[in-house]
């Protein structure tokens, strides 16, 4: 039995914890569910919900353009004025909508959802048990804090701010029904976006946390063996959960990746080139719209990358730290035998949070997409005509 404390302590993280992944579950990009007693299980009734409601509206706006004679996706009238930023509009809502599909359906593969639900279980257990097995707790308020700021920011930027912005906008580029829905059809993936990078970022925080605790109980000194056995079982166990949350990942990720790569560059390089072309238009209006744009993208990347490079940071100092222990046990051979092939394990490691095994999640990534970007930028706004 565990101490009243323990207890009150395990069944507080996993009603949290239900309440963060029920978020995800929401928008029909996850059909883990978690069961007060922290077993996981796959439902899919959240998702063939979304699955149903877009359907209807596909229908709708089908029925809304060749029964009611509507224009589609847009107000056509300023096609003309706007040129190609017109037209890019529409694309990024073909794109958002196409990605927002792949990621329903990555929730109706079962072998991957029943994998993840088997990693959440794994570090519940984990969590929970700590501290019976090394009397120390794994702090996560902070890891909630940051999570629920992350996703309510999120959701004021594409439930509030960018839709004032559009509605406000003197260019009406929505005028009949099915215009305002696809526009909320794209907010809705923006958010469903979020709530991804949001899940994926909270796995790593709670990671980093986990080996921090982890870190700590070797500062008590010499250990012994089943303990040190323990501490690295556990570092192996996380390690398989961080592949498998990669893997599963890994398309999703990317193609988020690629989107908002897609957004800030048009959306950057038409600011830039209205303000040059407008008299109307002055600096005030074109930070306004890189801010609702771009900003809430560029964010929800930082705070991706940013988890995951301090959970990777975490993970190589427990390992040298790991590794330097091994000095306190030079006359005991099979704890020094134990160290020494965990040093061995380590040292061909690579980075454990990656995209399809190809691209660190790390700041680097992001400084080169930006890299990129003002490449691009920088070659387009060149031969931009100014006339």
């Amino acid at each position: 039995m565990l101490p009243e404390s323990q207890s009150s302590s395990r069944s507080d993280f996993l009603r949290r914890l239900r309440r963060a992944l029920w978020i995800q579950h929401f928008f029909g990009v996850s059909s883990i569910f978690i069961y007060a007693n922290g077993k996981c299980r796959i439902q899919l009734t959240r998702p063939a919900i979304i699955v149903t409601i877009f359907t209807a509206l596909y229908l709708l706006i089908a029925w809304l353009v060749l029964v009611r004679n509507e224009e589609l996706c847009l107000y056509w009238k300023h096609a003309d004025m706007l040129g190609l930023f017109f037209y890019f509009i529409i694309a990024e809502t073909i794109l958002a909508l196409a990605c927002y599909t792949f990621y329903i359906f990555s929730a109706f593969w079962r072998p991957s959802q029943t994998s993840l639900a088997q990693c959440w279980e794994i570090l519940v257990v984990k969590i929970t048990t700590f501290p019976n097995l090394y009397n120390r707790t794994v702090n996560t308020t902070v890891v909630f804090r940051i999570f629920w700021s992350w996703v309510i920011v999120l959701s004021l930027a594409f439930i509030v701010s960018l839709p004032t912005m559009v509605l406000k906008s003197p260019l009406e580029l929505m005028h009949d029904i099915n215009h305002f829905m696809f526009f909320f059809m794209r907010m809705f993936t923006y958010l469903a976006q979020g709530t991804i990078c949001a899940t994926f970022g909270f796995f790593a925080m709670l990671v980093r946390s986990l080996i921090r605790e982890l870190q700590a109980v070797l500062h008590y000194g010499v250990m012994s063996s089943q303990a040190i056995r323990s501490i690295i079982q556990l570092y192996r166990h996380i390690c398989q959960i961080i592949n498998c949350f990669c893997t599963v990942y890994g398309w999703i990720l990317l193609l988020i990746f690629f989107e908002h790569f897609i957004i800030i560059t048009d959306r950057s390089f038409f600011a830039i080139r209205m303000y040059r072309l407008s008299p109307v238009l002055n600096m005030a209006d074109i930070l306004g719209m890189l801010g609702t744009w771009a900003l809430p993208l560029i964010i929800n990347d930082f705070l991706l990358t940013g988890s995951c490079a301090a959970a990777e940071k975490a993970l190589q100092e427990f390992e040298k730290h790991l590794c330097n222990h091994g000095q306190l046990y030079e006359d005991n051979e099979e704890l020094a035998f134990m160290v020494t092939s965990f040093t061995f394990y380590v040292a061909e490691q690579k980075p454990r949070f990656r995209i399809l095994n190809a691209l660190n999640l790390d700041l680097a990534l992001l400084y080169a997409m930006f890299g990129i970007i003002s490449a691009y930028l920088t070659v387009f706004l060149q031969f931009s005509p100014v006339e």
